[in-house]
């Protein structure tokens, strides 16, 4: 009997959370195109309070970060998201962009070439060509830097 009453009262305690989450996504979406990303990252946290597995949520919330000029909620963000979707074009980018300035030329370019892949499906590399010029300019930095005379 008990296992009869778990579906329906799961279902009823799921409806009862009120998360309209297309309609929120669509506000989310519509507040950072009017440049609005304070109110966007507001209705991306309610989104991902409520599902951190929200992968939508996530990308939201880095985009939103980056619009806000806060790079280390952005990282943290992408971070998040790659656990859910690594072939994600924006999360590699800003976390291959992360690993290039800290010095980790391996971890940024494995990250580079993953976003260049989704760049290539998408037909937008021309951002991920300079990143990976960027990359290997501050490796060969990094070479000269470490040559003993």
């Amino acid at each position: 009997m008990m296992r009869l009453l778990t579906i329906p009262l799961l279902i009823l305690f799921c409806a009862a959370c009120g998360v309209d989450r297309d309609g929120m996504l669509e506000r989310a979406r519509v507040a950072g195109q009017a440049g609005d990303w304070r109110e966007a990252r507001s209705l991306y946290l309610s989104l991902h309070d409520a599902n951190p597995l929200d992968a939508d949520a996530l990308e939201g919330l880095a985009d939103a970060s980056r619009a806000l000029n806060d790079p280390e909620a952005e990282i943290e963000w992408s971070r998040a998201l790659l656990e859910l979707r690594p072939w994600d074009r924006d999360a590699n980018l800003a976390v291959g962009r992360w690993h290039a300035e800290n010095g980790r030329i391996a971890e940024a370019g494995n990250r580079l070439l993953l976003a260049y892949m989704d760049s290539v499906f998408k037909l937008n590399k021309k951002e991920i060509q300079r990143e990976l010029i960027k990359t290997a300019a501050i490796a060969a930095q990094i070479e000269r830097a470490t040559q003993t005379p």
